[in-house]
């Protein structure tokens, strides 16, 4: 009898176990990775891949940039002169867009991976801005 009871309480307490486990496993990393999709919630640029991003260096032209991995998804100017301006591969936000174009306002919220870079005002660039942003 004894050990229908020690069996019972062991199975009781596994189930519990696992839904505890599960439920802790369902609440969504606060800006973190996602574990099987890194890129959940980046938007990126029509063209763009984050290897094409790689082939990216200073000292490179902007028609180059384009040529290679297309139009950026905004633009704008870095300094109050306008002498550089910083193009924008990929914005935060993903999961949140497609949310709003399904009717519904349950997302969630992850990392995303940032890819820009900035031009001078003969349109080389002089800065790569590329890693993971965690906000």
């Amino acid at each position: 009898m004894s050990k229908i009871i020690l069996k019972t309480l062991s199975a009781i307490g596994i189930v519990f176990l696992i839904v505890v486990l599960f439920g802790f496993g369902q609440m969504p990393l606060i800006e973190g990775k996602h574990f099987f999709n890194k890129y959940i919630d980046t938007e990126f640029a029509e063209n763009y891949t984050p290897e094409k991003f790689e082939q990216i260096k200073t000292g490179m032209q902007l028609e180059d940039i384009i040529g290679l991995i297309g139009k950026p998804l905004q633009k704008k100017k870095n300094h109050k002169d306008g002498t550089y301006i910083k193009y924008y591969y990929t914005s935060d936000g993903k999961l949140l867009h497609d949310a709003k174009k399904k009717g519904r306002s349950d997302y969630g919220d992850f990392a995303w991976y940032r890819s820009a870079i900035t031009l001078n005002s003969e349109n080389i660039v002089v800065a790569i801005d590329k890693g993971w942003s965690y906000d």
